[in-house]
């Protein structure tokens, strides 16, 4: 990472490259240098460039802070910018505010003119993720250590195998381990395998966000691969389950007005990954918090209903398992309703018949 030493007091930070991980951990760090919890609160703005209404910037950057020493206005996305948005940056690095500080994101390297200008104000700092094995298996050892934990080596090679060109994505496979081992301090190659990869070639968390997206055909096919390789299919239901109940948790959180994903995790307990996660095996991914409103409370409720039921027959019936977990999640997503309209061998036994 290089980065050209911005003071604390600095009036505007550009921070650009691939690496998302460590450039959102630096994001985090002067948020956290600049803003206490109050001013969080009131003196913190985030925009989107590429949605961004140039005169609402402006307004903005020139708004006193309410609580603080400092309001901070972060431009998500930089790259993204339209001209408009591009003359309002200008405008503020040539006359900045000793009261406010403007901190630019992008995953894109920008040149020219107004992001040189970064520069004299504070800083540009630029995060490139790690290129050839051993540099990423470094990486991986690092994030671990910074949960608090170590990693075998076999591990670390395999999380670096899976990810050669170490993009965003093994930071969230890093968090995926870490959850999977619970309370061990060490991470295994088996807590790896366990949230990446099985041995047919499907994978776990494909197949429920394919579920949770709706895509019927692609869910099924990639139920089928796991099943065929073994995969336990009361394990595939409760990580199902475990889905739609993080889905019903972001849709009331955002119903009761919590609009971070860092709030969310925090009021569900959750990880932060298991809101925002991203799935580069899908094309066209919807993150879970879209995913979150395909669905109203009662299919939230059908769902879980739905689970329940096949979890009770998968563990008491004698029909074969494949059939009845690719009967439940076709019926479940094609709307049928759960209970008394499913099918008499996938309701619990002294069930409605």
């Amino acid at each position: 990472m290089a980065r050209s030493s911005p003071t604390q007091a600095a009036s505007a930070y550009l921070l650009t490259g691939e690496d998302e991980g460590p450039r959102a951990e630096r994001l985090s760090e002067i948020l956290s240098e600049r803003l206490d919890e109050t001013g969080r609160a009131f003196d913190l703005d985030r925009l989107s460039a590429k949605d961004a209404d140039a005169s609402r910037l402006a307004t903005l950057l020139e708004t006193p802070p309410l609580m603080g020493l400092a309001r901070i206005v972060v431009l998500e996305d930089a790259e993204t910018a339209a001209g408009p948005v591009e003359r309002v940056v200008r405008d503020f690095l040539d006359r900045p505010a000793s009261t406010t500080c403007l901190i630019a994101t992008s995953s894109a390297r920008l040149a020219g003119e107004p992001w040189n200008s970064f520069r004299k104000c504070g800083g540009v700092e630029v995060f490139d993720p790690p290129k050839g094995p051993a540099a990423i298996r470094a990486r991986v050892k690092q994030e671990v250590g910074r949960a608090g934990r170590e990693i075998t080596d076999a591990a670390a090679a395999l999380l670096a195998e899976l990810h050669p060109e170490g993009t965003a994505g093994l930071g969230q496979e890093v968090a995926k381990a870490i959850a999977h081992a619970g309370e061990r301090r060490r991470i295994e190659e088996a807590d790896v395998e366990a949230v990446t990869v099985s041995s047919a070639g499907g994978n776990r968390y494909t197949f429920v966000d394919l579920v949770g997206m709706g895509r019927r055909g692609e869910a099924l096919a990639e139920l089928r691969r796991l099943l065929e390789g073994g995969e336990s299919a009361i394990y595939l239901v409760t990580l199902l389950a475990q889905h739609f109940l993080v889905l019903g948790g972001i849709r009331a959180c955002e119903a009761a007005g919590i609009r971070t994903s860092e709030g969310i995790a925090s009021r569900l307990g959750r990880s932060a990954w298991q809101i925002d996660r991203k799935n580069f095996r899908i094309r066209g991914y919807e993150a879970p918090r879209v995913q979150a409103r395909r669905y109203d409370r009662p299919a939230m409720d059908r769902w879980l209903a739905g689970l329940l039921t096949l979890d009770v027959a998968l563990k008491s019936s004698r029909l074969p398992t494949d059939a009845l977990m690719e009967e439940t999640v076709l019926r479940l997503m094609s709307g049928a309703s759960a209970g008394r309209d499913a099918p008499p061998h996938t309701r619990p036994q002294g069930g409605p018949r």
